[in-house]
């Protein structure tokens, strides 16, 4: 499944994700999403493809480094990671737009399998948005099937 839909500056302006006075922390952002890609274990082409529109949608600087980097993160769990970026998401439009990519992501495949619903439910618990979580997959379904 393509993300170009959600990459869009008019979705990224719906999310608020540059609304604040700082600049949006775009390498915790790409990180929750990358940590959605790889939530099977690895990175396909597919999703590395993915995480190019991905990183340059959010302005991420040299994206190739950052996902050898994340690759090869050890000594912590996927939800030590996701908690850690999450926390490095400082206003409420960068979650939503974290929350709305990296959900996208889990969908790339067109299915989902436990591992990615067990994701999905820890990041939204990671974001503060275990509340709006439903209503913020609705919009990213109707937003990636809204050109079919």
């Amino acid at each position: 499944m393509d993300l170009t839909p959600l990459l869009s500056a008019e979705f990224l302006a719906s999310t608020s994700y540059r609304d604040s006075a700082q600049a949006p922390d775009a390498a915790a952002v790409f990180e929750v999403v990358f940590l959605a890609a790889s939530v099977d274990g690895e990175v396909g082409p597919d999703e590395t493809a993915q995480l190019q529109k991905v990183a340059a949608a959010l302005g991420v600087e040299n994206p190739e480094a950052k996902i050898v980097e994340y690759t090869e993160v050890r000594g912590k769990t996927r939800l030590e990671r996701l908690q850690e970026a999450a926390a490095r998401l400082t206003t409420k439009g960068e979650r939503v737009t974290a929350f709305s990519l990296a959900f996208a992501m889990t969908l790339s495949d067109l299915s989902t399998n436990p591992q990615e619903e067990a994701f999905q439910a820890a990041l939204a618990t990671a974001l503060g948005l275990e509340g709006q979580a439903d209503d913020l997959r609705a919009t990213v379904y109707e937003s990636l099937h809204a050109e079919e």
